[in-house]
């Protein structure tokens, strides 16, 4: 039991709500769900409970599933904060990413693809609907250019890493250097970046590396 996964999902679609934590509470390795139908409601229980994942629609009565997310990033838990919604309008994914959030799903993906998104989610690494990325991307080329190159080489290398989908246990692991030492690494990037998570940043790290390898390349004449 005490291993099991504790989700909060945050829906103020009551049939939509029963049919997800249904979903979930089956699967493997997952606990009953906890549900909440308004952001404010969520807000303090996700804050000071143990939830392993929140699943936050955005599009909420009252508070936002955004604000909702602000805030909890802003009180530093520890739990996975995870936009569910079906909006796919690449700013907003962008904002709720900066925001904080730990990945971006649709909700009319195929329910058979939700558990695995949130284990991979639980190893550390970033968790958005693949339909996604070609909006993101061209949204972020739209945004001011990032600071990758104030980083140093230390923080580089957290960040190469992070790009490829490690946590940061095992990013202090392959680096040999301790984990506390991660998280101080991961604060300066996010800081210098100008983003609101780590996986943002590595979503950033990966946009620019697609647009270099998309570069001509230059032979001498």
């Amino acid at each position: 039991m005490n291993n099991e996964l504790r989700v909060a999902l945050v829906e103020d679609d009551v049939i939509f709500a029963e049919v997800v934590s249904e979903h979930l509470a089956s699967a493997i390795g997952f606990g009953p769900v906890s549900v909440f139908h308004t952001a404010t409601s969520a807000l303090w229980e996700i804050a000071r409970s143990t939830f392993h994942i929140a699943l936050i629609d955005l599009r909420l009565g009252g508070m936002s599933g955004l604000e909702c997310i602000r805030r909890l990033r802003e009180k530093e838990v520890t739990t996975k904060l995870l936009a569910f919604t079906s909006s796919d309008d690449p700013d907003t994914i962008v904002e709720v990413l900066r925001a904080g959030a730990d990945g971006y799903l649709l909700k009319n993906q195929p329910m058979a693809e939700l558990v695995p998104s949130l284990m991979k989610m639980c190893t550390g690494r970033p968790v958005v609907s693949e339909a996604l990325w070609p909006s993101i991307l061209k949204s972020f080329r739209g945004a001011p250019a990032p600071r990758l190159q104030k980083l140093t080489r230390s923080e580089q290398n957290v960040l190469a890493l992070t790009a490829e989908g490690l946590d940061c246990k095992t990013i202090g692991r392959r680096l040999g250097i301790s984990v506390n030492t991660v998280y101080v690494h991961n604060k300066r990037i996010i800081r210098k970046v100008g983003v609101g998570n780590r996986n943002a940043a590595a979503a950033v790290l990966r946009k620019q590396t697609k647009e270099t390898e998309a570069l001509p390349s230059q032979t001498p004449t």
